[in-house]
């Protein structure tokens, strides 16, 4: 998609704002209307790697430990996007979009 630059400034603002509410835990971050723009979803996923990347020794000890104890939770390897999946659908959504990466790298 071919922006002009000012839209796309709007575009990074608002990924930018987002992520600046979601990472700190601000009760408005439950208002974030998604856009459903890649370039607003690449920006935020950026944003929020860059962030973890450089989050303190704590933090990252926290996310690797609640993400062991999520992997024994799911009876399924698939049970989170069937999760996800069931909720599309109990919210009456036509539409979903999945997007994998499939480099085989994993965060750890």
């Amino acid at each position: 998609m071919v922006r002009d630059e000012s839209t796309q400034a709007e575009v990074e603002r608002l990924a930018i704002n987002a992520i600046d509410l979601v990472w700190s835990d601000d009760s408005a971050a439950r208002d974030i209307e998604d856009p459903f723009d890649p370039e607003f979803a690449q920006r935020f996923i950026a944003e929020s790697v860059a962030r973890l990347a450089n989050a303190d020794d704590v933090m990252l000890r926290a996310l690797r430990a609640a993400s062991r104890s999520a992997e024994g939770t799911n009876v399924d390897a698939f049970h989170g996007l069937v999760e996800f999946m069931q909720n599309a659908d109990d919210l009456g959504t036509t539409d979903v979009r999945i997007a994998l990466d499939l480099s085989g790298e994993r965060w750890r």
